[in-house]
């Protein structure tokens, strides 16, 4: 606001808010998700449907034993599609 000089009412007009999926899983270990192949499979697949319209965004909790996993795109049903999809290959590979 201060840089543009705008009041945040006319700087709020061009946010287009994108729908966004998350989910926690409860897993019972921690390990670098770039070495469980169904997992990096899973979340490569999703933001290869998603491309430039959106962003997966998978992490673990810093304070429970849990995996975060967060979808953004265009459309929630997808969004949730993909979720539920990276969820599995965690619940396999992680329990």
């Amino acid at each position: 606001m201060c840089r543009r000089q705008k009041p945040l009412s006319e700087l709020a007009s061009i946010f287009e808010p994108v729908p966004q999926t998350l989910l926690s899983l409860a897993v019972k270990e921690r390990r670098e998700l770039e070495g469980i192949p169904e997992v990096t499979r899973a979340i490569a697949a999703a933001e290869e449907k998603l491309g430039k319209e959106g962003r997966v965004f998978v992490r673990f909790s810093g304070t429970e034993s849990k995996v975060r996993i967060l979808i953004e795109g265009p459309d929630s049903s997808r969004n949730e599609e993909h979720a539920q999809s990276i969820a599995a290959a965690l619940r396999s590979a992680l329990g």
